[in-house]
């Protein structure tokens, strides 16, 4: 608690300005971030964790954490009742792994480049689904895109009274995922059929990102490349610094609203859907240079600016707007104005630092051994908590949504099998802002305020 010395003949307004700042200071901490529960799992945790809420509906009955190790294995763990679940072998296992309807999607590679390939494993058995085998290792997790698709029901015959045609909205999901055969690919995330590739002369290092209908990549080359996330097509591609281990940061700037018509049953059906026309793409190469790139029908370059000292950057960049938010392998978090690229403030975090989550109009960091919360605007440190060890990753957003996905397989009249994604209602209304840290010893921090 504060002391404060008053003196004789202080006034009023003196002593106001001191019970404000008091009130302000218990006032946050009444609201700081506070330590929910912690896990044992095991020790050399890598890449970040993935957490998964149980549902009101029993779908789920209990609260699931994906974990992967260094030591080339990855475990599902019961987050209730602190027991494995399944746990699953994957040789020279990826730094990170994507979650989607039911699925865990990890890559893997060999040290030599030689080999590689995803695995897609049943999130609740452990089994794995699929396998698709690469000519290089994949390092960085794959990308799931999912697709807006209408299914139309047609009732009556055509010219009869009461003739029409129901249409049915789901999203089908697809894999996206480059690696160091120097090739972008997509897959279906149902079956790991392959259905495009880009090449290029260097390997794909980071993950993928996805905006709209088009994917964003940046290499080893120092490219920045546009790619239709449907079919394959390349859109467009730029110079944008050196090397890239990084992927890009990706913000929507302006959305068009187009009309789509679908001739079924001699009958038009007409729907609107919304596209991003203007996508705002920075890329920050390993020797501290970042670009943002204006992506619509072409790729212009809309500043450009290289970090004080050129320090070397490995950490994906976040968008926090204003700022995008650029962390230096040494742990210097820089905020920079997204419209030129001016440094608004800056935070020292520390060793062996991660990407930063935005999580409203805070920043969760890690650094060494300390995960903070920062002001968004300043930078200031809110907070700050002492881990086991260094974080293993990105700190992930588990607040719980009042929508939950889950999956139902559906066969469509072509014969092809697809994800239906379904939307159930959480109906605990629990709006508890929560995020979890995974250290290198094996605790997973879940912090809640």
């Amino acid at each position: 608690m504060q002391t404060v010395c008053l003196q004789k003949g202080d006034d009023m307004r003196t002593i106001g300005m001191i019970v404000a700042v008091l009130v302000m200071q218990f006032a946050y901490a009444a609201d700081a971030w506070k330590l929910e529960k912690k896990l044992e799992v095991g020790r050399a945790v890598l890449g970040s964790v993935y957490y998964l809420p149980k549902t009101s509906s029993g779908i789920r009955k209990n609260n699931i954490l994906y974990v992967a190790y260094e030591s080339s294995s990855m475990s599902a763990w019961d987050w209730d009742e602190g027991e494995k679940i399944w746990n699953v072998r994957i040789e020279n296992i990826a730094d990170g792994f994507t979650y989607n309807a039911g699925t865990i999607f990890v890559g893997h590679g060999a040290m030599n480049d030689s080999d590689g390939g995803i695995f897609a494993i049943d999130a609740i058995t452990g089994e794995v689904r699929w396998q698709k085998e690469t000519e290089g290792k994949i390092v960085s997790p794959p990308t799931i895109f999912e697709k807006e698709e209408i299914m139309y029901t047609v009732f009556g015959f055509p010219g009869e009274p009461g003739h029409h045609v129901s249409p049915h909205n789901f999203k089908a999901s697809y894999l996206i995922s480059g690696g160091y055969d120097n090739e972008l690919s997509g897959y279906t995330a149902m079956t790991g059929e392959k259905l495009w590739t880009v090449e290029s002369n260097q390997p794909f290092h980071a993950s993928p990102v996805v905006a709209g209908n088009m994917v964003y990549t940046a290499g080893c080359d120092g490219m920045l490349r546009q790619t239709d996330a449907v079919t394959g097509e390349e859109k467009g591609e730029i110079v944008v610094g050196g090397n890239i281990s990084a992927a890009p940061a990706v913000f929507i700037m302006e959305n068009v609203l187009k009309a789509v018509t679908v001739d079924v049953a001699n009958l038009s059906y007409t729907r609107q859907v919304l596209i991003p026309s203007v996508v705002l793409a920075v890329a920050v190469d390993t020797q501290g240079n970042v670009t943002a790139v204006k992506a619509g029908d072409n790729l212009d370059i809309k500043w450009q600016i290289a970090l004080p000292d050129n320090p070397r950057v490995s950490i994906n960049p976040t968008f926090a707007l204003p700022y995008v938010i650029i962390t230096d392998d040494s742990g210097t978090i820089y905020a920079l104005k997204y419209e030129d690229g001016s440094i608004a403030w800056t935070f020292e975090a520390g060793s062996s630092p991660a990407s930063v989550l935005a999580l409203n109009d805070e920043l969760i960091a890690c650094g060494g051994k300390k995960v903070y919360a920062l002001n968004k605007m300043t930078g200031e440190r809110l907070w700050s908590y002492e881990l086991g060890s260094n974080a293993s990753g990105k700190p992930v957003n588990v607040t719980r949504n009042n929508v939950i996905e889950d999956e139902t397989v559906i066969e469509l009249a072509n014969g092809e099998i697809t994800n239906l994604v379904l939307s159930t209602t959480d109906d605990t209304k629990d709006n508890t802002k929560r995020f979890i840290v995974s250290c290198w010893d094996g605790g997973v921090y879940l912090f809640s305020k």
